[in-house]
């Protein structure tokens, strides 16, 4: 009986085979993942996402990318396994495929329906994280505006109460326009406003709106009306010049502010709750809930972040050195 010896070499080589294989799908799941942000998010969108990546917002929300990262494997494990599949076999083993060509069409069937929804899925996935990261965005630029517009609201704060005639609503009417300014990259950009009571009476949105139309973006009455699900409106390649008011105003329709006061350490909770309407076919019900927002029926995915911050103090006479706001 003779004993077999081992061969470094050969141990050597299928380590090297298998670092090189390791590192090339390592490398292919980091390009579909780069792709899948860079191919189907418009620029004015990234150009938001690189906004909340300076502020820091990213950092508080790591989930969204590694569900992102881990489905952006999934997508490349069904391109290796389909590769496998139909790569063009050897003469012998064309033989033995010839007599599994059954097999072969029971894997496909069975292979196919999964990369469908797998690809629909990664798309539609992106497009959603896009929504939750610049729904942080958006409670961070609400959260700002509450903490400049909410002092005004106190009639004991010196030298002018009550200026202006703030009042709560008013505060939460141009947070929820912060928020909206924020949100408007990912809306839906055929929205047609359908919608009655506040997203119908906001004089800050008709202002911001009308401010647009004087820089030249097109009207709203312009734009087609509410459309069926489809990739080409989910994609969005439009000039924002384009569609920037249908965009704004849907963002508004569908973001909700709230906001909680500790006046003690004189610091504010807010909250942004986020409906982002998920446009991509067959995927819906995964992602979302059918209801209705703003007058469009459709699947929605809920949003919600939260952000804490302190709100801006009036000097006080007797407070020497301060030499304006406090914070």
């Amino acid at each position: 009986m003779s004993i077999q010896r081992l061969n470094p070499g050969r141990w050597a080589r299928a380590a090297l085979r298998s670092t090189v294989s390791a590192a090339g799908h390592l490398l292919g799941v980091a390009v579909i993942f780069c792709l899948s942000w860079w191919v189907l998010l418009p620029g004015y969108t990234r150009a938001a996402l690189r906004e909340a990546y300076h502020q820091g917002l990213f950092h508080d929300r790591p989930t969204e990318l590694l569900i992102h990262l881990g489905l952006s494997a999934c997508f490349w494990a069904l391109l290796v396994i389909g590769w496998h599949l139909v790569r063009a076999p050897s003469s012998g083993q064309a033989r033995r495929i010839v007599k599994a060509r059954g097999a072969v069409m029971l894997e496909t069937a069975v292979v196919f329906p999964v990369f469908l929804m797998t690809t629909l899925g990664l798309i539609q996935l992106t497009l959603t994280n896009t929504a939750a990261l610049l729904t942080s965005l958006a409670a961070y630029n609400s959260a700002r505006t509450i903490a400049v517009w909410y002092p005004e609201t106190d009639p004991s704060n010196p030298p002018n109460p009550g200026r202006m005639d703030v009042d709560g609503d008013m505060v939460l009417e141009k947070a929820t326009l912060a928020a909206a300014a924020a949100l408007a990259p990912v809306a839906p950009s055929d929205f047609r406003h359908q919608a009655s009571g506040d997203c119908a009476n906001s004089e800050s949105l008709e202002a911001r709106i009308e401010a647009l139309e004087a820089i030249g973006h097109e009207h709203e009455s312009g734009v087609s009306g509410l459309g069926d699900y489809s990739l080409a409106r989910a994609l969005d390649q439009s000039d924002f010049a384009h569609r920037g008011q249908t965009k704004l105003r849907a963002a508004y329709c569908a973001v909700t502010v709230d906001y909680v006061v500790n006046p003690d350490q004189h610091t504010m909770h807010v909250q942004v709750e986020y409906k982002d309407y998920v446009t991509i076919p067959l995927v819906g019900p995964i992602f979302g809930e059918y209801e209705s927002v703003a007058g469009r029926d459709g699947f929605f995915s809920t949003i919600t972040r939260d952000h804490e911050t302190t709100y801006q103090l009036w000097h006080y006479p007797d407070l020497p050195g301060t030499g304006g706001i406090l914070w």
